[in-house]
């Protein structure tokens, strides 16, 4: 019997350390020393399919309700590739499961929460700047009339403030 717990905890043990270092990639990747945020996703897609879905926080997609490009990715070694259509550029894992490089790029590993709540803010900072769009195309551009100056003096300081309390939130402001 002792042999047999001895025998079960080995193979327990041993499984675990054979787990797929594929599946170590997967998750959401934050390209590091940029202006803004690019964040990226690998995930499983079936048995043996990677998928690596581009700045899932672009903008221009998050307000517009659509996903970004994705690739899939390719089984290089003991090691997944990225093909930009010249070569597969593998990506390299730390040891520790939370540093990705791929070529010059280095990405810091994410958690979904995060992810999720810069998409809100996204969201909320696109609202913003349709709503100080729409009011300021009421106001007069080239006025001398000092009511309507302090009318988008204070539009523009009202947004100001608006933006300066959502992370990462910025638009030009006229």
């Amino acid at each position: 019997m002792k042999k047999l717990v001895i025998l079960l905890s080995m193979s327990t043990v041993f499984l675990s350390a054979c787990g797929n270092k594929h599946d170590k990639m997967v998750g959401y990747w934050q390209l590091e020393n940029v202006q803004g945020k690019r964040i990226m996703q690998i995930f499983k897609e079936g048995k043996d399919s990677y998928i690596l879905k581009e700045n899932v926080v672009a903008r221009s997609n998050v307000v517009n309700g659509k996903e970004g490009s994705s690739l899939v990715l390719e089984k290089k070694d003991d090691t997944l590739a990225v093909n930009n259509g010249l070569a597969a550029m593998p990506l390299h894992l730390s040891d520790d499961g939370q540093t990705l490089r791929i070529s010059k790029n280095q990405y810091k590993k994410v958690d979904e929460n995060f992810v999720n709540k810069t998409i809100e803010n996204i969201k909320v900072c696109h609202e913003i700047e349709t709503e100080y769009r729409t009011k300021v195309k009421e106001l007069p551009i080239f006025t001398r009339d000092p009511a309507i100056q302090e009318q988008r003096k204070t539009l523009a300081e009202s947004t100001t403030k608006k933006m300066q309390a959502i992370e990462d939130c910025k638009f030009g402001i006229y």
